[in-house]
């Protein structure tokens, strides 16, 4: 049988993304006036100390969404495809401003998405055509790059079309000088359409090959806030009632066009009432200065980022946080109360080491972004703490073996739930089982209470003639040993006669003579045979993931003599 969530279903809002949200921090903001505080910015960008208001917020999205109507958006559709039109394509670094432009376009009935600003002029024109870009919001450095991708492409996108984010320059329309406007008043959508509305095209993250671009729709999005909105564990951060007086900061390194960092920053804000300080990407010193600058209570971290963390710096007291090549310069880093991780696998012991480092708790969570980021929360399995969480309200899931029946041992994982996206841009749907739940991929097991335990990608199992390996559990056991600072297993070969190899970045200490040190130390911790090699750096997605199809690509033919 499939396995519920522990916890009670709550009530899905028929609401569509802006007025579930706005109503939401409007209720927030009226309680504050009403209370005699100052409101409170929704967000402030790190490095130039910028900031954003409800107020400010509102204003911009209204005229952005008319000048959106005026170029012929709509909130008409056509439910059954999985081409959206009306798509408005962000590319830019990051930008607090990516609040307003998000819901201008969704009040205005179109689809947003953003696109890696590193992206070259390629690969942007590769993203223009998928999308079917009708607008882009483009930052004023970036805009020779976008003037090519748009040849590139040969899409009709006429500069009236292209929206300058910040600064100006002719023919193009900066954002700042769109004319006011009055409120929008929304069509009232039914529960039907509103699953089926496009809110927002993310990108996978590409570890096995070309990303697909998921569609997110405005109730898969209603449905992840509103669930976790109801989570126990986070009640005091989503009380409905909460003054924005007593906000927390919370500090975000994670990239806008990834679903991660863009949720938080604009949706997460305008929910909870957070502060989201945003970096425009991480880098140590930056993290630990916004820190101590805007007194950080809250961090949210991509395991690579808790990985230079622990690695990069020491702790000269409670307090303080030191940068090891510069240790003139200590942090305090005395505000943070928690932090999150997710959007990548984490070795369990180098996350309670990271945990002791920091001396603060981190907690993890499981979601893809197929489900919206988040499926379950970490915080929750207290007595399981090497599980990936328990399911949220709303949520099933089963587990199924290689015959497709359900077990209660490892398998794949397969989800249903409100918060699941409506589909593959031009793909349709999706791997689904017959009964209508989402193929994630994922090897798990389920225990009958929801607590759901993780072992890498089904794709990722090594077949051996000796029977079968999983990365994950090497990699796990790689990570205790002291001359290791990341560890990648891989198999070469055919499947069932492949050969597993682990690629090593080791410790600058490290003090081990031979690779054949670790080789024996694996044997004798896990009874399997397999061959190390050293590496100078493992490619990993930005939110963490091992890029394993780029490992086996650069390195196979120096493995293949092994």
């Amino acid at each position: 049988m499939p396995v519920y969530s522990a916890f009670p279903d709550i009530d899905i809002p028929s609401k569509d993304i802006a007025t579930f949200l706005l109503e939401k921090a409007d209720a927030r903001l009226g309680n504050t006036v009403s209370d005699g505080n100052k409101e409170q910015p929704l967000a402030i960008d790190a490095a130039t100390g910028d900031s954003i208001c409800l107020t400010e917020t509102k204003l911009m999205a209204y005229s952005i969404a008319g000048a959106l109507a005026d170029r012929g958006f709509s909130f008409q559709f056509d439910p059954a495809s999985f081409q959206p039109e009306n798509v408005a394509v962000v590319f830019s670094s990051a930008n607090i401003r990516f609040i307003a432009i998000n819901l201008g376009v969704l009040m205005a009935g179109g689809v947003y998405t953003a696109v890696d600003p590193h992206s070259e002029a390629e690969a942007l024109a590769q993203r223009l055509l998928d999308v079917q870009a009708k607008v882009v919001f483009v930052s004023l450095d970036l805009v020779p790059r976008l003037m090519e991708a748009i040849q590139l492409a040969h899409l009709d996108i006429p500069s009236a079309n292209v929206f300058l984010i910040q600064g100006s320059q002719e023919p193009f329309t900066s954002i700042s000088m769109l004319k006011p406007q009055k409120p929008c008043v929304l069509p009232m959508l039914s529960a039907e359409h509103l699953a089926s509305k496009v809110a927002l095209i993310t990108f996978s993250s590409g570890t096995t090959g070309k990303p697909k671009g998921i569609m997110l729709s405005h109730r898969s999005i209603v449905s992840m806030y509103a669930v976790f909105g109801s989570a126990v564990a986070y009640r005091d951060t989503f009380a409905k009632h909460r003054s924005m007086s007593e906000q927390h900061k919370v500090l975000s390194a994670f990239p806008l066009w990834h679903i991660y960092g863009f949720a938080l920053l604009c949706y997460q804000s305008l929910y909870s009432g957070n502060c989201v300080v945003q970096l425009r990407g991480f880098e140590l010193k930056s993290f630990l200065q916004a820190i101590e600058q805007y007194k950080v209570d809250r961090l949210v971290a991509a395991p690579s980022m808790l990985h230079v963390l622990f690695t990069k710096t020491t702790k000269p007291d409670s307090n303080h946080l030191a940068i090891k090549d510069d240790p003139m310069y200590k942090f305090d880093i005395s505000s943070i109360q928690t932090m999150s991780c997710g959007g990548a696998h984490m070795p369990p012991f180098k996350l309670e080491q990271c945990s002791k480092h920091l001396n603060i708790p981190i907690v993890s969570a499981y979601g893809q972004s197929e489900t919206l980021a988040v499926f379950t929360c970490g915080q929750m399995a207290k007595d399981s703490p090497s599980a990936a969480g328990v399911l949220l309200s709303n949520s099933v899931a089963k587990v199924v073996d290689a015959d497709d029946q359900e077990t209660s041992n490892y398998g794949e994982l397969c989800v249903y739930g409100p918060s699941l996206m409506k589909g593959y841009l031009c793909r349709g749907k999706g791997p689904m089982t017959k009964d209508g739940f989402f193929r994630t991929g994922d090897y798990a097991q389920l225990t009958a209470d929801g607590c759901l335990f993780l072992r890498g990608r089904i794709d990722e199992i090594i077949y051996t003639c000796n029977g079968r390996i999983i990365p994950v559990d090497i990699e796990n056991e790689l990570a205790k040993h002291p001359a290791i600072e990341d560890a990648a297993v891989i198999g070469l070969g055919s499947k069932g006669n492949q050969q597993p190899i682990a690629l090593l970045v080791l410790s600058p200490a490290a003090t081990i003579e031979s690779l054949n040190d670790i080789e024996q130390w694996l044997e004798q911790q896990l009874g399997v045979s397999i061959a190390c090699r050293e590496i100078n750096t493992i490619p990993k997605s930005p939110a963490g993931k091992v890029l394993r199809h780029q490992l086996l690509k650069e390195y196979l033919p120096s493995l293949e003599n092994i």
